[in-house]
């Protein structure tokens, strides 16, 4: 049996763009934009330090993000077969350009929602976002 303080390991996927980089869009892969990235990987080190199993997903090239996670020293491999519906183990972070199933998203755009809710918290959620398009224009612009 458990002590009651730790956590059955969980499957945490991460988004890359926006939630552990300061990209939040996405960005065809262009190579000025990727190159401007800065990284955050603390919400990454503790939950896998917690012992939990982690994917990160993209929008871009999934081989970028694992180059990026190489050289930051973070054991990690590209799922560019998606052969894997969840990272196989804990300790190894695995990159994908598709949705995984996990227990936990950690998302820059995602909302907790749950059947029964009040709708309303939507719309209030979107007023609070900057909205893709302006975001996207600003990187841009700053090429």
């Amino acid at each position: 049996m458990e002590p009651p303080d730790t956590v059955p390991e969980k499957v945490v996927a991460f988004d890359w763009d926006g939630t552990l980089n300061n990209t939040p869009v996405t960005h065809g892969n262009d190579p000025a934009i990727m190159r401007g990235q800065v990284c955050d990987l603390t919400p990454l080190h503790a939950v896998m330090a917690s012992g939990h199993r982690v994917a990160i997903m993209t929008a871009g090239d999934p081989l970028f993000v694992l180059g990026r996670l190489l050289d930051r020293k973070v054991p990690a491999f590209a799922d560019t077969a998606m052969e894997h519906k969840v990272p196989p183990s804990a300790g190894m972070v695995m990159v994908t350009n598709r949705k995984v199933l996990a227990d936990v998203y950690v998302d820059d755009r995602a909302l907790r929602w749950r059947f029964g809710m009040d709708a309303s918290v939507i719309e209030r959620t979107m007023r609070d976002i900057t909205p893709v398009r302006r975001t996207w224009r600003r990187l841009w612009r700053h090429r």
